[in-house]
């Protein structure tokens, strides 16, 4: 606002206000027709243009679309503010006018009667009064005198009347301008000049970063003290420019690993309402920052977070919630962090962790920050924050998120066979982390494109070997760590090394057996061969049976993984009836082969799903019911191979068979995935009557399948089981009674078998019993 004074209060230069209202006007239109042009061009483009470019496109013009948003919103209001001001000032000026001629007139005809003017204390009268107190005056005199006196005074009380509009126009701008300026601008205002910038026209992005880094350092310099207020300013900040990667790349580029490291601890200490939020968004600006990193960049970064860290000054744990996840910080910092972490490790012959059992005193203690905010930030989550008391683990899960980062990190031609041998056979990681690192370190390497988890067509030979030598090495290492049992597994390990398994899971079922396994690992980590019912070898692991039974008992052993295995065994069924039908045998080789390979798997599957866990897991959060989902989205997509053709109708009947089982697991049906698998090992163990039931139905439901019969198996619904058992077996025996006596040859069964005879091998195979 322009100055005045109560005498003078339609003063000030009104022309650059009038300026400023034009451009802002100006502004407001042109933000509004590039919305309307860029909004329409984003309607289109998902019509013309889609792919990878095209989504970053959308994402990186999202922000624009906001700002032009808020700036053709609030440019026009700020704008009628400014102009509804200067017109109350030139009111203002011409009434002002008016009176300041009144005065003048009244002032000068004063003087030609030899009066004088005097105001009085407060300014709001005058006192007019002969200069000569002496002379006589007479009544005319006086009474023009009073008249003066009365128009001085008049005038007077009109200029503070419009001193009092131009407060009141004053303050109606202000607010007005208030009102339409983006919400939060006050607070904004003020963050800025809490970090040093005070000049408007200094509140930029390319500023904003310096004076955050500098404000941090400083701050820490002083003794590593931060308050509410500051946690809250800076809070304002990061979430400003949370759509510019560049400002936060800035930031945490300034900051440094060492600086990062410190101030998540600062943050934490402060151990107030804004600590935890604030958090969360510094590892969220690590997230961006480090996603499009330079290897260079990230070892340096990384070589800092762990300068003057060790267990016992507090920072692992800083560091531990900066790489809890997901998402997880980019690909090449979690391999340099990795590498770190390894070497740290390995050379100190003790784990980079915060033992939970001696945090009670941080006597001498750099600060407890980081301890606060994993106990913030897995308040709910008991396994979470156990698991986030272990840095290692929270470390090379991110790295398991990058495949082929993963792979990498363990077969690096001198540090590789030493990594597989500490970290997956000799740490312990049953106290913390549960397994969970080492599990989903495991699980990324068979995501590496063209591997068992992307299949590619054609199949990628070299990402298959390179998995099934990983997956041996990994699988059979886990199998003689001493620290994995039943129990040591946490939920998320549990469903990592079932999603492990489950890629490879007919790579495995038809590998060799244990004593060929034995001797074939003497000169390699994997071998050709030639999967069910087709001639084209692809490579397996080479997995001992015990570490096999120790992996799948620990993978079991939680309603995730056993969840997971059990839909597996649904995905396998699919794959294997799909790749019988098309590979040209007979209908007994077909039969035969699907029931033998089933019952086989589903022994060992039997074995080792805790069958009272699935049911736990169907009545968990969403998240975790997501997490199994998502397991099996890619067991499905993984069942390519296993119909060694990649035939798009096999691919198509698995995945909607585990769409189905995801489908009804999210209806909350009894038992996460309602199979056979799911609940033989606890119905069915000691149940022969049982065993059969079970038998009939898959047996069944596959001879039908291949032999092209529209006869679905009875549902149960409200039947007794009595009844339903005599309904399955009439069903059986007429499935049986067809498949032997088809008229058409192609479609017959040989006269010395029949699915009897299948039915007992199936119940002999997957329970020990027949009969």
């Amino acid at each position: 606002m322009t100055d005045w004074t109560w005498e003078e209060p339609g003063e000030g230069e009104l022309d650059g206000l009038a300026q400023v209202a034009a451009a802002f006007r100006q502004h407001a239109g042109d933000a509004w027709e590039l919305l309307v042009t860029v909004s329409g061009v984003r309607s289109t483009r998902q019509t013309v243009w889609t792919g990878e470019a095209a989504v970053a496109w959308d994402a990186a013009v999202t922000p624009t679309t906001a700002e032009l948003t808020e700036l053709s919103t609030c440019a026009a209001p700020m704008a009628d503010a400014i102009d509804g001001y200067v017109a109350a000032v030139l009111d203002i000026q011409y009434s002002q006018q008016l009176y300041l001629n009144l005065r003048t007139t009244a002032r000068a005809r004063a003087a030609e009667l030899g009066l004088r003017c005097r105001p009085t204390m407060d300014g709001r009268a005058a006192i007019v009064e002969a200069v000569d107190p002496t002379r006589v005056q007479t009544k005319a005199e006086l009474a023009e005198m009073d008249e003066i006196q009365g128009t001085i005074n008049t005038a007077l009380r009109g200029l503070h009347e419009l001193a009092e509009d131009r407060r009141a126009a004053e303050a109606t701008c202000v607010a007005s301008l208030d009102a339409a300026l983006p919400g939060g601008w006050g607070a904004e205002r003020a963050a800025f000049g809490a970090v040093g910038i005070t000049d408007f026209g200094k509140m930029t992005a390319a500023n904003a970063a310096k004076a955050m880094e500098r404000f941090v350092r400083d701050a820490l310099a002083e003794g590593g003290a931060l308050t509410a207020e500051d946690l809250a300013n800076l809070s304002l900040l990061l979430t400003k420019y949370a759509a510019q990667p560049e400002v936060l790349s800035s930031f945490i580029d300034r900051l440094g690993g060492d600086g990062l490291v410190d101030l998540i601890d600062a943050v934490g200490a402060a151990d107030c309402p804004g600590s935890l939020p604030l958090a969360r968004q510094l590892r969220d600006a690590l997230r961006t920052a480090s996603s499009d990193w330079e290897p260079w960049q990230a070892r340096s970064f990384a070589d800092a977070m762990f300068e003057d860290s060790f267990p016992g000054n507090g920072r692992p744990l800083s560091i531990s919630f900066l790489f809890d996840g997901p998402p997880y910080p980019g690909r090449e910092l979690s391999l340099a962090a990795s590498a770190q972490v390894d070497a740290w490790e390995r050379e100190n012959g003790e784990p980079f962790l915060e033992d939970p059992a001696t945090e009670q005193s941080w006597a001498g203690r750099t600060s407890p920050g980081g301890l606060l905010l994993i106990e913030a930030d897995h308040a709910d989550d008991p396994e979470g924050l156990a698991a986030a008391h272990d840095a290692a683990g929270r470390i090379l899960e991110a790295l398991g998120a990058y495949p082929e980062h993963a792979s990498r990190f363990l077969t690096e031609d001198r540090l590789g066979p030493g990594r597989i041998e500490y970290w997956f056979h000799q740490r312990d990681w049953s106290v913390y982390d549960g397994f969970e690192g080492p599990s989903a370190l495991l699980a990324g390497t068979q995501q590496v494109p063209g591997g068992p988890g992307q299949p590619s067509v054609p199949p990628d030979d070299t990402a298959l070997t390179g998995a099934a030598e990983l997956m041996t090495q990994l699988m059979n290492a886990l199998g003689e760590n001493s620290s994995l049992d039943s129990g040591a597994v946490n939920s998320n390990a549990s469903l990592s090394l079932a999603e492990a398994v489950a890629l490879n899971f007919a790579a495995i079922w038809d590998s060799p057996n244990d004593e060929e396994v034995q001797q074939l690992l003497g000169s390699g980590s994997s071998t050709e061969r030639a999967l069910a019912f087709s001639a084209k070898s692809v490579p397996c692991p080479l997995i001992t049976l015990d570490a096999l039974q120790t992996v799948l008992g620990a993978a079991g052993s939680r309603g995730t993984g056993a969840s997971a295995l059990s839909g597996t065994m649904e995905a396998y069924r699919a794959a294997l009836v799909q790749a019988a039908a098309n590979s040209g045998e007979s209908v007994d080789q077909q039969i035969t082969g699907v029931a033998g390979r089933l019952a086989e798997a589903q022994a060992m599957i039997d074995g080792s799903i805790n069958a009272a866990a699935i049911a736990e897991a169907a009545g968990s959060d969403e998240a975790t019911r997501t997490s199994i989902n998502q397991v099996l989205t890619a067991i499905a997509v993984a069942a390519s191979p296993w119909t060694f053709g990649t035939s798009i109708p096999a691919v198509a009947t698995t995945t909607a068979v585990v769409t189905g089982l995801a489908q009804a697991a999210e209806a909350g049906a009894g038992a996460l995935l309602a199979t056979d698998a799911a609940s033989a090992a606890a119905a069915m163990h000691d149940d022969q009557q049982a065993q059969y039931l079970a038998a009939m139905r898959l047996i069944g439901e596959t001879a039908a399948t291949l032999l092209g019969l529209d006869s679905p198996r009875p549902a149960q619904g409200d039947t007794s089981d009595e009844a339903y058992q005599e309904a399955v077996s009439a069903w059986f025996a007429s499935i049986n009674d067809q498949a032997v006596n088809n008229p058409d040859p192609a479609q017959r069964m040989s006269d010395s078998s029949d699915l009897d005879d299948i039915l007992e091998d199936y119940v002999t195979e997957r329970w020990g019993a027949g009969g």
